[in-house]
């Protein structure tokens, strides 16, 4: 402050003007009333020549001069030269241009030589009018108006001149001094009012500068009362300076530790009994007026005079509760943090600038097999361990995961790499994460590097990808293909086997419309209602045998086609997955077989017609030859009764009547066993009478013989047979009910007759103690089997439902039209 305050006045010394002493008006009206005395011309310059007045009363010469350039440059020339001349007294010389007597009078301020007062173009007699003229011409200038210039030239002694020039310098001495005690005055009133701007902008400046400090600022005086605060102090206390001002520090300004909750010792005292700098912990409280305890930071000061003696304390502190609690946040979230990482399943390492460990969670050391001791301050990994790749190579060193990050500065994402331990001899599996950690100056700091064990997760790979390899080799093999139908954009995705089965080559297209060309043109309008209505319609699973030609050697194969439908949110269909099966081999087993089973059934029709025929032959046999054998016997013992009877005595009558009777009895049961041996063999009623009234003689003489209840259900009066039907189903209800007798240990057993539509249902049914399901194939089932034969030459079907103490149900369906069915068939036909 002392240095600018010299600095003003020196500047009131230095920088001193003549024009600062005189007004300009001033100086003008001086230089006029000085010429207007004399007659003699004046003009009053800076040291430079450079004109302060205007010149007045010059004779007409020097404006002569100055309208030509060689003129104007002598004059210019002259009074540069007249003007920084420096004798210690006045100059009087001649003009240097044409000779008039001219004058210099310095005009000093304090004797320093600020301006210069021009005065003179006096002619005396001793000037040279012919150097005038001659001079007047090597300018240039018209000789005429040159001599009635030089007529006007005043003419003085050169005596005269001198007083007046003496004159005029007591004059401009005695006025510069009085000027300038009158400029001291304005100048020392003016530097005072200066001084005072300049100490109330400081005060200002200085108030300003508290003000828009973000720290708040209190001092004291030596006794610790308060003597000034700045608003920033005001605000956080809650205290003004005009409430504060003068109190003690401690009756405005409590402390207290924000942990114990204890009185803090005032630091303006700790200053004033020290003398030395006091800084308070981040601990520290202060209670404002309003009640509130905020977290504040501050530091107290000695005020020292130039003696060093302490007269006051200035306190410095800021309000950082908000500072505080971010820390005190950050420190509970580091606590978070560290208890997140350490209950992550992941392992997670965090490395400094040069790849040294600096910290590490439990599942990292368990993964790595290293304590958190061992680990800190490691660059590497335990020497006998080594990454390996997937395929179970060493790692590059650039590929180390903290490696990679060093040099590249960019994080990484889902690194599969083993760590291979030479003494476990196993590999663990892990999927590494890692990204850099900058600061402000983008320099690296720290590398986090994150690793899950994927140990069970990569055996689980390897072994899909063996499974795979298997399934893949299991469709060739098979002939199977797979496929994915994107329904919604008509689009289909098809494996390496599907499009061999169907002759594709790797170009071809995968819309459905390609597709669809591959199916056999018989074909196609099958599969296309049966994808429309039973898929897209009906929403069921795919399941059709259907033919395609192949696209690259056009040869025609059976493939059967599996799906399931894949719905989204809305429960439309969106896709369609499944699989397509080369099935030539089998559809060709299958014709094979088809036409081998309708030859062997032609054959066992055969066998049929020839037991038949054989029955009827030996029915037949039995009728004529044993049937009219054991007649005759009966004859032939009646006639031989009546002989021995005529001729036996009385005693032995009654035995001989008796055994001829036996004789007899024992041939009428023969020809009543053979009777039924032909019916057995073939019912003459179901030629004569036909298959409802022979069934119900059957059973008639099955409940005789078997004592088994039977009843008989008829709902096809009009039943028309053919021979070879009538028998077929005969000898079933036969079987079946011999079934019965043999196995059922029945005590009721029920035939059911009826049409429904075309189909002609014969159901046997009883209530005997039934079968399990395995034991329809038992090698003493033979009844089934022959029941089976004749369904099938039938062209029937034949279901058989059976459980444990539940019964047996027989129903067999058979194809059967009557004659208006015939009738009704036939008039469709014609119409």
């Amino acid at each position: 402050m002392t240095n600018d305050l010299e600095h003003i006045k020196s500047n009131v010394e230095e920088n001193i003007r003549f024009t600062d002493i005189f007004k300009q008006d001033e100086i003008q009206r001086m230089q006029d009333l000085f010429t207007n005395a004399t007659g003699v011309a004046s003009l009053i310059t800076y040291l430079d020549g450079t004109p302060i007045t205007h010149v007045n009363s010059f004779c007409q010469i020097c404006n002569l001069f100055n309208t030509t350039e060689s003129g104007n440059a002598y004059c210019k020339k002259a009074d540069v030269y007249f003007g920084s001349f420096d004798p210690k007294g006045i100059v009087i010389k001649q003009c240097l241009n044409f000779g008039l007597w001219d004058a210099n009078i310095e005009i000093r301020i304090k004797g320093k030589h600020v301006a210069n007062w021009l005065l003179g173009q006096v002619r005396s007699e001793s000037v040279d009018l012919l150097r005038i003229i001659n001079y007047a011409e090597e300018a240039g200038i018209d000789r005429s108006k040159y001599r009635d210039a030089l007529k006007n030239i005043p003419l003085m002694s050169l005596e005269r001149f001198k007083d007046v020039v003496k004159m005029l310098d007591t004059f401009v001495n005695q006025v510069c001094e009085e000027g300038y005690q009158n400029y001291l005055l304005k100048k020392n009133l003016e530097e005072k009012k200066e001084i005072n701007k300049f100490l109330s902008e400081r005060e200002e400046s200085i108030s300003l500068l508290l003000d828009s400090i973000g720290d708040a600022v209190i001092s004291t005086d030596r006794t610790g009362n308060i003597v000034s605060m700045n608003s920033v102090a005001e605000l956080i206390t809650g205290w003004t300076i005009a409430e504060a001002f003068g109190k003690p520090f401690n009756d405005i300004f409590k402390l207290s530790n924000s942990i114990t909750n204890l009185p803090i010792e005032s630091p303006i005292e700790q200053v004033l009994l020290t003398g030395k700098i006091i800084n308070l912990g981040s601990e520290t409280e202060l209670l404002t007026k309003s009640g509130q305890k905020i977290h504040i930071t501050d530091s107290a000061a000695p005020i020292k005079n130039k003696l060093g003696t302490i007269c006051g304390v200035v306190l410095v502190f800021s309000d950082v509760t908000q500072k505080y609690n971010v820390e005190e946040t950050i420190r509970e979230g580091e606590v978070k943090y560290r208890n997140l990482i350490n209950h992550l399943n992941s392992g997670i390492v965090v490395h400094a600038a040069d790849t040294s460990i600096i910290l590490n969670n439990p599942k990292a050391s368990e993964l790595l097999g290293l304590s958190t001791e061992q680990m800190q301050g490691l660059k590497a990994i335990d020497p006998e361990w080594k990454f390996v790749d997937e395929n179970e190579n060493p790692l590059p060193l650039d590929m180390y995961p903290v490696n990679r990050i060093v040099q590249s500065k960019k994080p990484f994402k889902d690194q599969v790499s083993g760590i291979c331990c030479t003494k476990q001899g196993e590999i663990t599996w892990v999927n590494v994460n890692g990204f850099p950690v900058f600061n402000s100056s983008d320099e690296l700091t720290q590398i986090v590097i994150s690793f899950d064990d994927i140990t069970a997760q990569k055996k689980n790979a390897d072994k899909l990808k063996e499974d795979e390899k298997f399934l893949s080799q299991t469709q060739l093999i098979a002939k199977l293909g797979t496929y994915s139908i994107d329904v919604k954009h008509g689009l289909i995705e098809s494996s390496e086997m599907l499009d061999d089965i169907l002759g594709l080559d790797s170009k071809h297209g995968n819309l459905a419309s390609d597709y669809v060309s591959i199916i056999q043109p018989d074909w196609k309008k099958t599969v296309m209602q049966y994808f429309s209505k039973e898929i897209i319609l009906d929403k069921k699973r795919c399941d059709i045998e259907f033919k395609i030609i192949r696209k690259n050697d056009s040869t025609e194969r059976w493939v059967h086609a599996l799906g399931e439908l894949i719905f989204d949110r809305n429960g439309r269909i969106s896709k369609m997955i499944g699989t397509i099966q080369d099935i030539t081999l089998q559809m060709t087993a299958k014709d094979t077989l088809k036409e081998s089973q309708d030859e062997l059934k032609k054959f066992a029709a055969h066998l049929q017609n020839v037991r038949e025929e054989e029955r009827i032959m030996l029915a037949r046999e039995i009728h004529d030859d044993l049937a009219q054998i054991l007649i005759a016997m009966k004859i032939d013992l009646g006639l031989l009764k009546q002989n021995m009877l005529s001729v036996v005595d009385s005693k032995n009558y009654s035995d001989v009547k008796t055994q001829f009777d036996d004789l007899t009895e024992i041939v009428n049961n023969t020809l009543i066993s053979a009777r039924r041996i032909m019916t057995d063999l073939r019912p003459e009623v179901l030629d004569m009478v036909g298959f409802t009234d022979t069934v119900k003689q059957h059973l008639n003489h099955f409940q005789q013989r078997h004592k088994i209840k039977c009843v008989f259900e008829n709902q096809m009066p009009d039943l028309t047979l053919n021979p070879d039907q009538s028998v077929a189903l005969f000898r079933i209800v036969q079987e079946a009910l011999n079934n019965v007798a043999k196995h059922a240990r029945a005590s009721q057993a029920s035939v059911l007759l009826q049409q429904i539509e075309d189909k002609l249902l014969l159901k046997i049914e009883d209530d005997g103690i039934g079968f399990e399901h395995d034991e329809q194939k038992s090698p003493d089932t033979f009844g089934l089997i022959g029941i089976r034969e004749r369904v099938s030459l039938l062209e029937g079907e034949l279901r058989i439902n059976s459980t444990k103490g539940g019964g047996t149900t027989i129903t067999i369906t058979m194809p059967y039209i009557n004659d208006l069915m015939n009738n009704n068939l036939q008039n469709e036909t014609e119409k």
